[in-house]
């Protein structure tokens, strides 16, 4: 597991977004590149990027899950050639993402190859000025919020997994299979999964504590299924992966949190693509 910090400088008032991010599997010919570059724009200068795994998908010719149903290959190098493209699609907004994780796809062409796409997406959008952080399959992210007149700072914390096992069928399953795993962590004030390909959301029992002032404080928690960019149905007489399992359509796009800091942490639900 990975923990890192990310240090965020706030004014009085001042709301931030943190959007998860996954599930793009921008090398299959589903992906909804256009989805993706508008989620992307909506998102101002106060927006932080979590990047969740599988942006890729990653399966090559000699996988059993191989279909060119779900190649959108120009290049023998397939995966190389996606990393590129990935790069020139997020460089714009290199500066806001704290740090991009693997899923499972990514897990497996690293078992099979060796090679980390990720890592290597990771290297493409940093330099000297701001460095995306390489996230892991699960990670504790530290956000460190200062007070730009030199007041005192708060910490949100992220528990973010990419996720495991089969999506649930039943309305509400995949937060239950979730939650159910997450229940002796106490530190986290946000939970972020995605793998399922299901956007779903749930408010958590609150945090409740006393500072060392004496003074009692409740805290939101947040439970976060981020939605895909992979379209379930293809066009055509050949069926997708998707096609082939009878899957529901899922909702596409990403989902996230909003923070204002003053006296305390104000954390809610935001979805990039709602009337901000």
């Amino acid at each position: 597991m990975i923990t890192t910090s990310f240090r965020i400088e706030y004014r009085a008032g001042q709301v931030f977004k943190i959007a998860n991010l996954a599930d793009i599997h921008f090398d299959d010919p589903a992906c909804d590149e256009d989805k993706l570059r508008h989620d992307l724009a909506l998102m101002d200068d106060n927006c932080y990027i979590i990047g969740n795994g599988d942006i890729f998908s990653a399966i090559t010719l000699g996988d059993k899950r191989y279909s060119k149903v779900g190649d959108s290959s120009q290049s023998p190098a397939f995966v190389s050639d996606a990393v590129k493209r990935m790069k020139n699609i997020l460089y714009p907004y290199r500066k806001r993402f704290i740090g991009i994780g693997i899923g499972n796809h990514e897990e497996k062409y690293i078992t099979k190859t060796a090679t980390d796409p990720v890592d290597l997406l990771c290297d493409a959008l940093s330099d000297d000025t701001h460095r995306v952080a390489h996230l892991g399959l699960q990670s504790i992210i530290n956000l460190t919020f200062v007070h730009a007149g030199g007041g005192r700072g708060r910490t949100v914390q992220i528990f973010k997994h990419h996720g495991w096992g089969q999506a649930a069928q039943t309305e509400g399953g995949n937060i239950t299979k979730f939650e159910k795993r997450i229940k002796t962590w106490d530190s986290p004030d946000v939970f972020m999964f995605g793998h399922v390909h299901d956007k779903d959301w749930k408010e958590l029992k609150p945090k409740i504590g006393v500072t060392s002032r004496g003074k009692y404080y409740t805290s939101r928690r947040f439970l976060l299924i981020t939605g895909p960019y992979l379209r379930t149905f293809t066009d055509g007489k050949y069926p997708s992966y998707s096609e082939r399992q009878c899957f529901q359509p899922s909702a596409l796009g990403c989902n996230g949190i909003k923070i204002m800091i003053d006296d305390e942490k104000h954390i809610e639900y935001w979805d990039p693509t709602s009337k901000m």
